[in-house]
Parts: C-alpha cells; sequence; structure tokens
C-alpha cells in the first residue's frame, strides 16, 4: 500500500446497540475496518407527515480504499439476518495514512 492511501469513513446505521457491537467486532476480525464507537440514542424524524422518534444505533470507522468492494459484499452477506433494516454509508476520506494504519493486516 502506498504511503498516501485513500481512506472510506463509514458509517453504519442499525435499530439495536446489540447488533452494532456485534457487527463491530465480526468486520474487525475480518480486518475491514478499523473499529470504533457503537454510539444509541433516540432520533426523530418526519414520516407520512407525523414526527416519529426511534431509537438508532450507529457505528463509525474507517476503511482502506482496496478493503472498500470486500466490506460492502461481507456488510450484504451479514445483512440478511437480523441486520436487514440497518443502512450502511461510506464517504471518501482522502488524506495521509498514519503508519499503523497501513499496517492493518489482510487475511
Amino acid at each position: 500500500m502506498t504511503p498516501k492511501a485513500k481512506f472510506y469513513q463509514v458509517y453504519d446505521q442499525l435499530g439495536a446497540s446489540y447488533a452494532g457491537l456485534r457487527l463491530l467486532e465480526h468486520l474487525i476480525a475480518k480486518r475491514l475496518i478499523f473499529g470504533g464507537p457503537v454510539l444509541s440514542g433516540p432520533r426523530a424524524f418526519l414520516w407520512k407527515n407525523e414526527i416519529v422518534g426511534q431509537t438508532s444505533c450507529w457505528t463509525i470507522t474507517f476503511t482502506r480504499e482496496d478493503l472498500r468492494d470486500e466490506l460492502i459484499k461481507e456488510r450484504r452477506r451479514i445483512g440478511r439476518g437480523d441486520l436487514h433494516d440497518s443502512v450502511l454509508t461510506l464517504r471518501r476520506k482522502p488524506g495521509d495514512a498514519s503508519r499503523s494504519s497501513r499496517k492493518l493486516p489482510r487475511t
């Protein structure tokens, strides 16, 4: 990998925090993401002209550009179970990689 590696910031929205932690641990074990927090709390949105409130969970992490397609494929594979209501968002974050980021092992 080159020193000027490109990264994607990964946001995953899920329905429950236990699912977020399981997802994070699974993707870390596969060496597809670096890890990060599992955040949960209330949210509100407009649905059919009514304000609806729910509790949601989010994970925020990073992945390397060369792992992007593999991450999406794995996320789709495991998303068929209890993660069916989740939303995955990848946002490109170009920049200099830290030394530890460049050494993320491949399995």
